[in-house]
């Protein structure tokens, strides 16, 4: 399989979140939507620390859940992807994203003939689709297997309002640089 291309990554809007969860989370309160989208590569991203967030007995067997529905997708990623939620200053979101990916996946798994590039196909949609607009995701996404009617269709079936991907940067610790004789 290819490395991952580069993908658009943009600050989110409080509108956006707000269909989510009534509260405003903190990481997400300054952000507008007329923040400016940057492209970053993921493989420069670090990821938080394990044990970020506690989760509880519910959460854990709502992730043991989708472990189980998406283990059909990509079945050695797929749980190095969902066994990172305690990685999540914001669990609860995550895990409600990940269970509206898998319903509207689960659309696909009902059709017989669908096989793996099909699935994958679908699933990478809705993965894109979770955080960007239905159009964008069908004008930036290069269909192979799925027809654009057939690929509209999957992606209604995603019920959650986008919530475009939030990295954080932090400051390069200061080095004070001494001149050498």
């Amino acid at each position: 399989m290819p490395p991952p291309e580069l993908f658009k990554i943009s600050k989110a809007s409080t509108q956006n979140t707000n269909s989510r969860k009534k509260e405003t989370r903190p990481d997400r309160a300054g952000y507008t939507a007329e923040a400016v989208p940057f492209f970053a590569d993921p493989f420069t991203l670090r990821e938080s620390p394990m044990g970020t967030s506690t989760l509880s007995s519910d959460q854990l067997d709502r992730i043991e859940i989708l472990k189980m529905q998406l283990a059909q997708v990509y079945p050695d990623k797929i749980m190095e992807m969902l066994s990172g939620f305690s990685r999540d200053t914001y669990p609860e979101q995550e895990i409600l994203i990940w269970e509206h990916i898998t319903k509207a996946y689960l659309t696909i798994e009902e059709v017989e003939f669908a096989g793996d590039h099909l699935r994958h196909e679908a699933f990478n949609l809705l993965l894109m689709r979770s955080w960007a607009p239905l159009t964008d995701v069908l004008n930036s996404f290069r269909l192979q297997h799925l027809t654009r009617k057939s690929a509209k269709r999957l992606l209604k079936s995603y019920e959650l309002k986008p919530l475009p991907i939030l990295v954080h940067s932090r400051p390069k610790p200061f080095v004070l640089k001494t001149a050498t004789p």
